[in-house]
């Protein structure tokens, strides 16, 4: 990203898609597997319609993000459609669909910060805290269900369909087709348990005590070390953050009663015992529970950059120009052969690859890795200066920019949201209050100024400015 002061846009309209845009990406699976099953395919997509206007709102206030990633994108993407559509599937819709994945949702990461600050993103973090009542309440119940019952169904309402774990339970899903989401979901939500515990009276202690079990129930029933392995990374964050400011170290110890007392709470429920027993067992069956943590995480490591690691072994076998956008895609499969699965490579850096040929996926994927280090480098000047939030949301998005299957539509989702909030946290003025004209925030001071509109006098702007409180 580069230092120029950052401006804050009053819109109302691309907030309230943004604000859509997130409630169907946590709820796009209760519509594909219990309430529009038979539309399954179409609500795929759903989303689509609302990055559209996003960005038709956002071309006509002139606020459209014209930088060089999203123009990396446009240009690999175009080319990409073309040599789809020539020398690869010469499919419409395969090619369309790797578009939407691949290309289509990641300009939105660099409007969050056009239309949002901080305070927006303490909303969003407020709600998703919420949500993790009924989200842990309903892994419980296909935790506890067997893997064909309703509630464990997939996406078109087919039974039998979810993921084992161990011992013959199934890795529950919540809200969402499979357990990614949920993954994914509860990574975000320990961004804004952390945080909540880090700034005190950002939120209710009893929000984040209840929050708190919450989440711990849902990550040790859902025995998915994907789960394990997004919260951890957001707590590492908080060393991170140490490392930029200091002052956090009081913070930081002030979070340990909070904490502990979350953990004696959901280490003494029933439940808890039953989903260690099963994470337990699948961890004997993976090999992790006869290694110390250390090691563990090693090998955490080792999956994380061996999909790195296998784009570059694809790359001796990648025809020069791909097999065709879309190709490697579940939706590209069921439309080539008629059936689910990866008709190329199952990781992602492999299928981009083999998908795009050399010559384009390594362009596209060094735009995911430049996106990564300016996500990081905005979080990081926001850490100086006291502000946490973007270093733990840059904890729970990074590994998705960077290696996430976007051919999983809430992997994309997350991807997105995720990063889009780490920009906009690092905006520290109030989004309400000002009218017609825009806030700047300087990302390297984050003092505010206001850009006054035209044929408005400086006094006048003076008296229409907001004037938010202080860093921290």
């Amino acid at each position: 990203m580069n230092s120029k002061p950052n401006a804050v846009v009053n819109s109302p309209g691309i907030r309230v898609l943004i604000w859509s845009y997130l409630f169907l990406l946590m709820f796009e699976g209760v519509l594909r597997k219990w309430v529009l099953p038979e539309l399954s395919d179409v609500l795929l997509i759903v989303r689509d319609p609302f990055v559209l206007l996003i960005y038709a709102i956002a071309l006509s206030r002139g606020i459209f993000p014209f930088n060089g990633y999203v123009a990396s994108l446009l240009m690999i993407g175009l080319a990409s459609v073309a040599t789809g559509m020539t020398v690869g599937s010469q499919n419409l819709l395969v090619t369309g669909y790797g578009f939407d994945a691949m290309f289509f949702h990641l300009p939105m990461i660099f409007i969050f910060p056009k239309v949002m600050t901080r305070v927006d993103v303490l909303k969003i973090g407020r709600w998703i805290l919420l949500l993790t009542f009924p989200m842990a309440v309903l892994m419980v119940i296909q935790f506890r269900s067997p893997p064909d019952a309703l509630v464990n169904c997939g996406a078109s309402g087919g039974l039998g369909a979810q993921i084992g774990g161990a011992l013959g339970k199934i890795r529950p899903p919540g809200f969402f087709t499979f357990i990614t989401g949920a993954a994914q979901f509860l990574a975000l939500a320990s961004v804004f348990l952390i945080f909540g515990l880090w700034k005190k009276a950002t939120y209710s202690r009893f929000l984040l005590i209840a929050a708190g079990v919450a989440v711990g129930i849902a990550a040790i029933v859902s025995t998915s070390r994907l789960a394990l392995g997004g919260i951890g990374t957001v707590l590492i964050m908080v060393g991170v953050i140490l490392m930029y400011d200091r002052r956090g170290v009081s913070n930081a110890l002030g979070m340990l009663i909070p904490l502990g007392l979350i953990l004696v709470v959901v280490t003494n429920l029933d439940v808890f015992n039953e989903g260690r027993e099963v994470f337990e067992a699948r961890l004997q069956e993976t090999g992790d529970m006869k290694t110390s943590v250390i090691r563990t995480a090693s090998n955490w490591t080792i999956r994380v950059f061996g999909d790195v690691y296998g784009g570059m072994l694809a790359i001796q076998n990648a025809p020069l120009f791909g097999a065709g956008l879309g190709v490697g895609t579940n939706v590209g499969a069921r439309l080539l052969s008629g059936s689910l699965g990866f008709l190329l490579a199952e990781g992602e850096w492999a299928r981009v690859v083999l998908e795009l040929g050399p010559l384009l996926a390594l362009p596209y994927l060094l735009t995911r890795v430049l996106i990564c280090f300016a996500l990081y480098s905005a979080a990081a000047r926001s850490a100086r200066g006291g502000n946490a939030l973007p270093m733990l949301l840059f904890g729970a998005c990074a590994l998705l920019v960077l290696i996430g299957q976007f051919s999983q539509a809430s992997t994309l989702g997350f991807a997105v949201v995720g990063a889009g909030l780490c920009l906009a946290a690092t905006n520290l003025a109030t989004s309400a209050g000002f009218q017609g004209g825009e806030l700047a925030v300087d990302m390297q001071t984050h003092k505010l100024t206001a850009e006054r509109p035209k044929g408005r006098s400086r006094y006048a702007a003076t008296l229409h400015q907001s004037h938010p409180s202080g860093n921290e």
